[in-house]
């Protein structure tokens, strides 16, 4: 038997509907956990925990070779591996695969910590701060450029362009972000032509010098995939970071209980978060077939987006879903790095970078909560966090 549709304009670009998504969306999965949009050309909004799972998983059904993103963005060439099926997955993943192992990021601890603690040492004694654009903003752009081989002076040059970008893109303005853009393709287009006459052991080299079945993969493709290394690891390492940040702020008991705790503590701490407040509320899948998800009918060629924030509201998996609780026995089946192939190969390095962050601040500044009458704006879309956190001790 069929299930209902409900109908709803399901818009997660939308800061209306996206301020209290996870409520909608518990009222919308009591009737199916499948939802079609009329907007963006119509798609089907997945919401349910194995629904999404399932979707991520099963490439034979569902592809995402027709973007990931909804709306679509236009870009010169696909995002690789991110919009790829197997083999061709495979074939790109593996080139990148050794730069992100747990052992490859413990490497770059040493290095992200001297970062981190660098930037809270300019505010510690002021008494007030905006968190995210002190610290959340610029150790992702650091750990980057880190990982793409920069030298260290210039490091501020990317995390300038990667702010400029964001920054600009969330106010809506097209001149600057334009500028921007062009700014960071061309810091990037200057790395990738260095490491093509001089490689070295980072991944910039190993992206351009990579060969697919003995060939040279396409130099469009090598600066795409050094490209999304910093579109698919920036932002969402900053709204995890701020995402956390602003819990602490806002719940004093918490932030008491995580000063006291142990690392464990701290590492359920960070995941329950993840879970919470997902950095990537969705990515997008096209139907590769007639198919159905939870009883649905979903077309061949409809668009779907994976609403990983939701699916990991889902009280099927996470019973009473809105309440923070680091001591749930299944943290970590939370989806907020994606499931299957195509679960994020960043996730070891963003959980570093997270906990890093947490770590110095606790030991450095004191109880700080979130600055009287403050507030804190959502960025919404395909990804979701806190666009500033001004907070006091």
């Amino acid at each position: 038997m069929t299930a209902p549709e409900p109908k709803v304009v399901f818009d997660h670009t939308d800061p209306e509907f996206m301020a209290d998504v996870y409520t909608t969306v518990g009222e919308l999965r009591e009737k199916c956990s499948v939802v079609h949009s009329p907007r963006f050309g119509g798609f089907y909004a997945v919401t349910g925990h194995a629904d999404v799972a399932d979707a991520a998983n099963d490439h034979h059904r569902f592809t995402p070779t027709g973007g990931i993103t909804l709306p679509k963005v236009q870009l010169p060439t696909r995002s690789l591996p991110l919009e790829s099926d197997p083999p061709e997955h495979g074939a790109y993943r593996r080139i990148i695969q050794p730069f992100f192992t747990l052992r490859r990021v413990a490497g770059m601890e040493d290095q992200v910590r001297r970062v981190v603690v660098e930037h809270i040492e300019r505010f510690r004694h002021d008494g007030s701060v905006d968190l995210l654009k002190a610290l959340a903003l610029p150790v992702p752009a650091a750990t980057i450029a880190m990982l793409l081989g920069m030298p260290a002076d210039a490091w501020p040059e990317l995390k300038d362009a990667t702010s400029r970008t964001q920054i600009a893109t969330e106010r809506g303005d097209a001149e600057a972000a334009k500028q921007a853009v062009a700014d960071l393709g061309r810091i990037l287009r200057r790395e990738v032509d260095d490491r093509r006459a001089q490689p070295r052991d980072d991944i910039t080299s190993a992206i351009v010098h990579a060969k697919i079945d003995g060939q040279p993969i396409d130099p469009a493709i090598a600066f795409s995939m050094v490209q999304i290394i910093i579109v698919a690891g920036f932002d969402t390492t900053v709204y995890g970071i701020g995402s956390l940040l602003r819990l602490l702020a806002t719940r004093p008991d918490l932030q008491a209980r995580v000063r006291a705790g142990d690392r464990a503590l701290r590492d359920h701490v960070i995941e329950e978060s993840l879970r919470l407040d997902s950095p990537v509320f969705g990515l997008a899948r096209s139907a590769v077939v007639d198919t159905e998800l939870s009883g649905c009918p979903v077309p061949q060629g409809s668009r779907l987006l994976l609403c990983y924030g939701a699916a990991n509201h889902d009280p099927a998996v996470f019973p009473e879903p809105e309440q923070f609780d680091p001591d749930r026995g299944n943290l970590r089946q939370h989806l907020a790095f994606g499931s299957g192939r195509h679960r994020c190969i960043g996730e070891h390095l963003a959980k570093m970078e997270i906990r890093v962050a947490l770590e110095e601040l606790l030991d450095r500044i004191p109880t700080f909560t979130l600055a009287p009458e403050a507030e804190v704006k959502l960025k919404v879309g395909n990804t979701r966090g806190p666009l500033n956190l001004p907070v006091i001790w």
